[in-house]
């Protein structure tokens, strides 16, 4: 009974501190507002950083502080670091997950800060190191959501050709193996424009 009463107040506890939490973010912008985007923005992929800086919550420090960095169309870039050095939170601050405190990030001359999150977050993509499929769906389905892929699974290209079929019945070595999982991550980025 006591446990029972303790759930039930941990879960009013959670529904006040939920209320309470920052929104992200506005998901679209408003129709007509600067900048407008060519349709399919980014069209170069320069990536420029100006004095930028962020935290991860309102009273903490800093976790980027003062970065200026510029990435050229077309340029491949390694971040590399130790653990703690910020790797991550670049990554965080281009999909705007977390949001800036200083400074900028211009992605083809656009301030990322001006876009909606829906409108910046469809057009980026990102290839985890460590990728997931799950068994018995479609690749199809795995490649994104949103039907990005069209009712065939023709289109897979790599994966299709690697692996000779289009479901995954398992997940693991045997059957759905990790260079096949990464390949099916890199299939899905050239798509990511069409959601």
């Amino acid at each position: 009974m006591s446990s029972d009463l303790e759930t039930n107040i941990v879960s009013v506890e959670r529904i006040k501190e939920y209320s309470e939490t920052p929104t992200e973010a506005e998901w679209e912008r408003k129709t007509g507002a600067a900048p407008v985007l060519v349709a399919d923005w980014p069209t170069e992929g320069a990536v420029e950083f100006v004095d930028y800086g962020t935290r991860y919550r309102e009273g903490l420090d800093l976790v980027l502080r003062g970065v200026s960095a510029s990435v050229r169309p077309r340029e491949k870039v390694g971040i590399v670091g130790r653990t703690g050095a910020g790797k991550s939170s670049l990554t965080l601050s281009l999909f705007r997950i977390i949001e800036s405190t200083q400074g900028r990030i211009c992605i083809d001359g656009v301030d990322i800060a001006s876009l909606g999150l829906h409108e910046l977050r469809r057009r980026l993509t990102i290839i985890p190191q460590v990728c997931w499929v799950y068994g018995g769906q479609q690749m199809r389905i795995c490649a994104g959501p949103c039907s990005i892929l069209g009712r065939s699974t023709h289109e897979l290209g790599p994966v299709q050709c690697a692996r000779g079929r289009g479901r995954v019945d398992g997940v693991g070595a045997g059957t759905f193996e990790g260079v096949y999982r990464h390949a099916a991550s890199q299939t899905r980025a050239p798509y990511q424009r069409g959601w």
